[in-house]
């Protein structure tokens, strides 16, 4: 599993110690943000979810200015896209729906 570790930044912890009474409100650039140990570059959105009895979870968005995918990775989604095309349409996955005109000759 990955740490992921919330801590108030060196500069933002001076402002607290010298002004408390301004330091009030969470602002998202006064906190770093590690997971095992690197800080993400362009982080837009930080979801933390903490239940009792579950799993700590934590969704992280960010911006990326450049993607570099693999050729095979491609193939690989777009055949997983065509599998859960052809799965949706079979009439085995799916429960038909049956209405007043399916049976129109039943009951006439």
């Amino acid at each position: 599993m990955a740490k992921l570790e919330i801590k108030l930044t060196e500069e933002a912890q001076k402002r607290k110690e010298e002004k408390p009474e301004l330091f009030g409100a969470l602002e998202f650039s006064d906190y770093q943000v590690l997971i095992d140990g690197h800080q993400p570059t362009l982080l837009t959105e930080l979801n933390l979810s903490m239940r009792v009895g579950e799993l700590n979870t934590a969704t992280i968005t960010f911006a990326v200015d450049e993607i570099d995918i693999d050729a095979d990775f491609l193939a690989a989604l777009e055949a997983k896209i065509e599998a859960d095309k052809v799965a949706a349409a079979s009439p085995e996955e799916t429960t038909e729906d049956t209405t007043d005109e399916d049976h129109s000759e039943e009951g006439e």
